[in-house]
């Protein structure tokens, strides 16, 4: 005979598990950590507080997202974070590909520094 598996308790009920289950979806824990917290399987995790984790996790994203963007713009602007925000979102290369054929034209001035 095999041995009884013990059902988890959650101890948290309506608004209060979806509010707890959100605040570890919005500090980036896995479903199973907050499984585990809660007192409940991943698969009832899941079917319980689907919303809760994806507003959870959306937030997290977008808390990321503003922190990249003052990092880039902010006081003392990263190149770098520039660079990776060009590429990701304006469709930017990291290099420029460019042949002779399609280099623009080289345009000489010329200046009498006399009369300057």
């Amino acid at each position: 005979m095999a041995p009884k598996v013990q059902k988890l308790k959650c101890a948290l009920a309506g608004e209060e598990l979806a509010a707890e289950v959100e605040r570890l979806a919005r500090i980036g824990a896995a479903n199973r950590e907050i499984a585990c917290h809660v007192g409940l399987s991943p698969a009832a995790l899941k079917r319980r507080c689907g919303p809760a984790i994806a507003r959870g996790r959306t937030a997290l994203k977008l808390r990321l997202r503003a922190h990249q963007v003052d990092r880039a713009c902010g006081k003392e602007p990263s190149e770098r974070m520039l660079l990776w925000l060009g590429r990701h979102y304006l469709k930017q290369n990291a290099a420029a590909k460019t042949s002779a054929d399609q280099r623009p034209p080289k345009a000489y001035i010329n200046i009498n520094l006399e009369q300057v």
